[in-house]
């Protein structure tokens, strides 16, 4: 690497090699010769390839800008340049008075300086974000808009609490009401059985494989009866239209799984990573839940942690932590100390994380191989750690309703999902179970006595 050459030089320190006049202070590398600010001395002693230009002294030449009366600072411009302006504000104030194009969402006329003449078509981004909003509905929705909207902003809100289920459902219902359009469906009066089923196989042959959006689709209908403007049956036959629910198995991470990621995340990965896996270890919340906690709802003398709403099940719970989540946790408060939110964790640059796959994506880049590493795992999913705290806890022995408590189940079936019990543990109940049976089978037998032994006992008394 070159050192810097440049250098402070004083008015009249140095001369023209070519005329001998005196230049002024300038900041330049160090040279051999020098010329003063004339083109002619310029090429004489820098050559042909130097380029016009112009020095403007201190106080000579004021800025063009309307309304503005302060002086161009002194140094050399170029020599085809015609505009001169104090500062880069006045420069921009000027150029953006010029305009480019009328917004295309409110029509307003937009200003900017001449080069962006057809290139700008909206105010601000707000204005874009809207303008396409309203087009993608007028062109999806067509004329079950005002219906879709109403059922959006009233039932629809309240139900899906999540602003990602939100979503979710929102662009189901779009794709829905853009397959009615194009069959020529103008009434959700006229949706029948087989408009449902049309639709399915329309779905399949586009590659999904779910059928989240049935779902999706009978609560609306539903709400339409509900709401008094049908009195016709729900078109959605669950038992017909929906598929078999499958066997999920679980999904645990194996015990040297887990210790080469904690490997990884101490080599590559920052304290409020390291953080937000812990407590996905320890706690089993889930991406959204972690994303979602306050600095008030961490109580570190139980060592446990509020999970507000909303969640899943839309009930709160206090899960408890362990040793990592207390090691890891007065570090981390040190490190966002002064923050104005209220977050426990944040993103990379300082803002609260309000995004449920935040730490999903952040984690997964550090610990999967990719650009920055060439090492580490394939594949990385938060919601295994779930799995893994289940699993963990229900192969250590503890009561199916305390771990139902914690976790947030409201149901054996749905936490059966979560929980792989280890062979030799299976192994263990059952010979448990086996002697306690033979134990109590022997009691009894000892408890039992003959008619014989009875009328024995009886002429003794006797």
């Amino acid at each position: 690497m070159c050192a810097n050459r440049s250098r402070q030089f004083e008015a009249g320190e140095l001369t023209c090699a070519n005329c001998g006049d005196s230049i002024p202070a300038i900041v330049t590398n160090v040279k051999k010769a020098y010329a003063c600010h004339k083109q002619e001395c310029r090429s004489a002693i820098y050559g042909a390839w130097d380029f016009p230009k112009r020095y403007v002294a201190e106080g000579e030449m004021r800025c063009m800008r309307p309304g503005c009366d302060n002086f161009v600072p002194a140094g050399w411009y170029g020599g085809r340049r015609t505009q001169f302006y104090c500062h880069v504000t006045c420069q921009n104030k000027m150029y953006q008075n010029v305009v480019v194009g009328q917004c295309l969402c409110c029509g307003t006329d937009i200003l900017d300086a001449p080069h962006r003449i057809g290139q700008r078509r909206f105010l601000n981004d707000e204005h874009k974000r809207k303008y396409y909003k309203e087009t993608r509905l007028a062109e999806l929705a067509g004329g079950f808009r005002r219906e879709f909207e109403t059922y959006m902003a009233g039932a629809a809100k309240t139900r899906y609490t999540s602003y990602i289920s939100y979503t979710g459902v929102k662009n189901q219902l779009l794709r829905f009401l853009a397959f009615l359009n194009e069959t020529g469906v103008s009434s959700l009066d006229d949706v029948e059985t087989t408009t449902i089923t049309d639709y399915i196989n329309h779905e399949v042959d586009r590659g999904v494989s779910h059928r989240n959006y049935i779902s999706m689709i009978s609560v609306w209908f539903d709400w339409r009866r509900v709401s008094g403007q049908t009195k016709l049956p729900n078109p959605v036959v669950h038992q017909f239209h929906s598929l078999l629910p499958r066997d999920v198995a679980p999904r645990p991470y194996e015990e040297y799984e887990m210790q080469e990621m904690w490997d990884l995340l101490r080599e590559r990965g920052s304290i409020a990573e390291l953080l937000a896996f812990a407590i996905g270890e320890e706690c089993g919340l889930r991406g959204g839940e972690v994303a979602n906690i306050r600095i008030s709802d961490v109580d570190q003398r139980r060592q446990r942690i509020f999970v507000r709403l909303p969640t899943k099940n839309k009930t709160p719970r206090r899960p408890l932590y362990g040793d990592k989540v207390r090691e890891l946790l007065p570090q981390w408060l040190a490190v966002r100390q002064g923050r104005r939110h209220d977050r426990l964790l944040e993103k990379q640059n300082g803002s609260p994380s309000t995004d449920s796959r935040y730490f999903q994506v952040k984690l997964r880049d550090t610990l999967c191989q990719g650009r920055r590493f060439e090492t580490g795992l394939k594949t990385f999913s938060f919601h295994r750690l779930r799995h893994t705290w289940a699993t963990r806890l229900a192969n250590a022995g503890m009561d199916a309703a305390a771990i139902m408590e914690l976790g947030g189940w409201k149901s054996w079936a749905g936490m059966q999902h979560y929980i792989r019990l280890r062979q030799d543990r299976i192994e263990e109940a059952y010979h448990a179970a086996n002697l306690k049976h033979r134990a109590e089978k022997e009691i009894a037998q000892e408890d039992v006595m003959s008619l014989e032994d009875y009328a024995l006992l009886d002429d003794a008394s006797v």
